[in-house]
């Protein structure tokens, strides 16, 4: 016999083998010990769950010549017989791909005879849900009122999809998903019979992608033990299911909250490279945010949150510089963005607007939520905080950086780190004063405290430079360059730094000059506006 795949080889034959539905088998092994069997079940749940082998090892158990406890001996003829399939009184019909009203009518013309050496004839239809309405019609009368020797057993995945004067016939079942503990002990059982050597943290992954479904955790196990050799990690699981690994998820979390967009193009084009598809990049940000919202939470995530303490601890330190308002907000673009991916063939373009819409430093400007608890602070005088930067780990697999610039010294600063370039002298302004560099951020902030959000935005995205006593705001809008907006940055020089500063607002495609000119002094200005007026009243004379 050739090789028999796992979740065949170990499939229950009997009740107590089944994982995880004893409120079922309890409730059929005491009908089979009272002799209450009814005409008709309905076995409802989702994949993997055992309907059908259960209603295998029912036939078996209602049939047994020496029954034990309830349950079927497995060594008589009969119960042999029915393993094996030689017994003809036990038959299965996949209605999937036999949903004809041909089908049914066959069922109806055969019921009528007796089994032959068993007590019971069995039907055993799976997938009953697919049946035409014609089928369920002709099988409407047979279930309302079968022979005595005839049972049927109804399996299906979608329940509501039978007709009610079914429903009303059957006793149902529902089969729930198999939970952890249960699944792990019986992948334990499984991988020490067969030799298969592999960690906790592998089965916690296996269990993860089944779903519930002892059948796909089954196969999940029996692919990984089939390409490795060793013992089976975690790593080896993730490379099998096409899941990203727990450091790359927390590096790409991690580049999402501290708003570095480039960074997050990088891991996304690295994880593409790696055969990774949006879908699953997407199920885990998901699950991602998920895990921050718990850290929040709860005061106990490692037993809801299945990661290595060290990935906890990172986790737990990055829950700590976000809020739950972002986790939520980014919960809701990422289900869209899933939801979208169903339809479009550019499933990395999806992915990709999704984590812009989460990283770029703009895109707090266009979340109503924040702006509102923004405006909230300011109007009780709160001094809005920065965001916290959080810790990003190591990619098992380092992401690479983009190339660095020909000319460093050309690199521009970003608002968040103020640098000065080197070929430019920054002079401390002199006295009892801070460095106007070491408090931009509270500048904006009072600019901001002093009712000007469109300003202080600006200054965010925009840059700076100190020149002597000048300071020069690079890349920003003509609009911005009014005498009310000057004032108001001088005011909040003078107010955080205690210092006078000339504000000098560069638009963007202009740079500042080499040498700054140099201003006029008041009476200067004074002596030639009486000179201008001189010669106007000279030539009106």
């Amino acid at each position: 016999m050739g090789y028999q795949a796992l979740y065949r080889k170990w499939r229950p034959s009997t009740f107590s083998e089944i994982v995880g539905q004893e409120h079922i088998t309890a409730t059929l092994q005491n009908e089979i010990k009272s002799g209450k069997i009814a005409q008709a079940y309905l076995f409802c749940g989702s994949r993997g769950t055992g309907k059908t082998t259960t209603a295998r090892v029912f036939s078996k158990a209602v049939n047994c010549l020496q029954p034990e406890n309830g349950n079927p001996c497995n060594r008589c003829k009969v119960c042999q017989g029915i393993a094996d399939g030689s017994l003809m009184d036990v038959a299965e019909i996949d209605a999937a791909s036999n949903n004809s009203v041909e089908t049914i009518r066959t069922i109806n013309s055969e019921v009528s005879y007796l089994p032959s050496g068993m007590k019971y004839k069995i039907y055993i239809i799976d997938e009953v849900h697919m049946l035409s309405v014609s089928a369920f019609n002709a099988l409407l009368k047979t279930l309302e009122e079968p022979p005595s020797h005839v049972i049927f057993i109804l399996a299906t995945t979608e329940s509501h999809k039978i007709p009610a004067t079914i429903l009303s016939r059957c006793q149902r079942f529902d089969f729930k998903r198999i939970s952890q503990n249960p699944m792990l002990e019986r992948l334990k059982i499984v991988a020490q019979n067969d030799g298969i050597r592999i960690t906790d943290n592998a089965l916690s992954l296996i269990m993860k992608s089944a779903d519930g479904s002892m059948r796909d955790a089954l196969s999940l196990l029996d692919q990984c033990s089939s390409g490795c050799a060793d013992e089976i990690d975690a790593d080896w699981v993730r490379t099998v299911t096409g899941g990203p690994e727990s450091s790359r998820m927390l590096a790409l979390g991690g580049a999402i909250l501290n708003y570095e967009t480039e960074q997050v193009f990088l891991q996304i084009k690295d994880a593409f490279a790696k055969g990774f598809d949006a879908i699953r990049l997407l199920e885990s940000l998901l699950e991602y945010f998920r895990n921050l919202i718990v850290c929040k939470s709860s005061g106990a995530p490692a037993e809801l949150i299945e990661l290595s303490p060290s990935e906890l601890e990172t986790l737990s330190l990055q829950a700590e510089g976000v809020t739950m308002a972002r986790c939520l907000t980014a919960m809701d673009v990422l289900s869209k963005a899933y939801d979208n991916t169903r339809w479009a063939k550019n499933t990395r373009l999806i992915l990709e607007m999704a984590l812009i819409q989460l990283s770029h430093p703009k895109a707090e400007e266009s979340n109503l939520l924040a702006r509102v608890e923004r405006l909230e602070a300011l109007s009780q005088g709160e001094r809005i905080p920065e965001p916290k930067k959080v810790p990003v780990p190591e990619v098992k697999e380092p992401v690479q950086s983009a190339p660095a610039p020909k000319n460093p010294v050309e690199e521009k600063p970003t608002m968040q780190e103020p640098v000065v370039q080197p070929s430019v002298a920054q002079s401390q302004p002199t006295g009892n004063t801070s460095s106007v560099a070491d408090c931009w951020t509270d500048i904006v902030h009072e600019i901001e405290r002093q009712g000007n959000p469109l300003l202080s935005g600006a200054l965010r995205s925009g840059e700076f430079r100190i020149k002597g006593n000048e300071l020069y705001l690079l890349g920003l809008l003509p609009m911005i360059d009014t005498p009310q907006n000057k004032m108001a940055i001088k005011k909040a020089v003078k107010e955080i730094c205690n210092t006078d500063m000339e504000v000098v607002i560069v638009a963007l495609g202009q740079s500042i000059p080499e040498e700054p000119q140099s201003r006029p002094s008041e009476p200067d200005r004074l002596q030639e506006l009486a000179q201008h007026l001189s010669n106007k009243i000279n030539i009106i004379s």
